[in-house]
């Protein structure tokens, strides 16, 4: 599952088209909303296109983990100790996926060539940094958004049948 969630959160960012890197962004997609040049407007605007995926992304770990939490409670005795247990594995494979990342990144950092590919290598290696930091924050946002409620329906809703 970790896997996965780096995979979505990656994709998430850089699938929404316009990121080569940090320092380049293509204003073509906000222009439906603004047709005059204002980046004191168009940057949040752009920051909110961005984070919008990675919150979906974020909330939908969240959304497997309390689910996954509500099934082992209901078929298990030593359900809270286990449910800590999966998310300590889950947050430990998911911090040494990043790492690995960072290191891959790490070895491609370029300081000959184009300052274009120069500042490419740097960039890919500062955000694959910030995966390990940004998917637990964004499974704690994701988590937070959808509420304190623990009352998760596994199966069909009791009340709802003819015979009860």
């Amino acid at each position: 599952m970790p896997v996965f969630y780096v995979f979505l959160l990656i994709f998430s960012f850089f699938g929404t088209g316009n990121i080569a890197s940090i320092n380049t962004f293509d204003p073509l997609s906000i222009y439906c909303f603004m047709t005059v040049l204002n980046p004191a407007t168009m940057g949040p605007m752009m920051i909110l296109k961005l984070l919008c995926p990675m919150a979906m992304v974020g909330t939908g770990y969240a959304a497997i983990h309390r689910i996954c939490a509500a099934h082992v409670n209901t078929t298990a005795s030593r359900a809270s100790v286990n449910t800590i247990q999966e998310n300590k594995i889950h947050t430990t494979v998911l911090l040494v996926i990043a790492n690995f990342l960072a290191v891959h990144f790490f070895l491609m950092l370029r300081d000959e060539g184009s300052w274009l590919d120069i500042g490419s290598s740097i960039s890919h290696y500062v955000i694959a940094m910030a995966i390990g930091l940004a998917s637990l924050l964004l499974a704690l946002a994701g988590g937070w958004m959808m509420g304190s409620s623990t009352a998760v329906h596994i199966g069909r809703p009791e009340g709802l049948g003819k015979f009860d």
